[in-house]
């Protein structure tokens, strides 16, 4: 008996846990001594310096790129609250 209630609070757990957003978390890191990727990097960090830079040579570009998203449903046809009900 005490297993069928733990897993009728699991289930309800999971009813509620589809009203919270997803929340994602990502990290990238890319190097390049290629000049085109070089210059756009450079470009997007916001380091240009036309007085000392050789654009030609690059001694290479390091870029990190940390992410957080979170997504939210505005409506899925009342899925999440027949669910939630089903599961009380």
């Amino acid at each position: 008996m005490q297993a069928r209630i733990e897993q009728a609070d699991a289930q309800l757990g999971g009813a509620l846990a589809s009203f919270y957003p997803p929340i994602k978390t990502s990290l990238t890191y890319q190097h390049s001594n290629h000049p085109a990727q070089a210059f756009a990097k450079i470009i997007a960090q916001r380091r240009l310096d036309f007085n000392s830079s050789d654009f030609n040579h690059p001694s290479g570009v390091d870029n990190y790129r940390p992410q957080v998203t979170a997504s939210y449903s505005l409506f899925r046809g009342g899925k999440d609250y027949h669910s939630n009900q089903a599961a009380k």
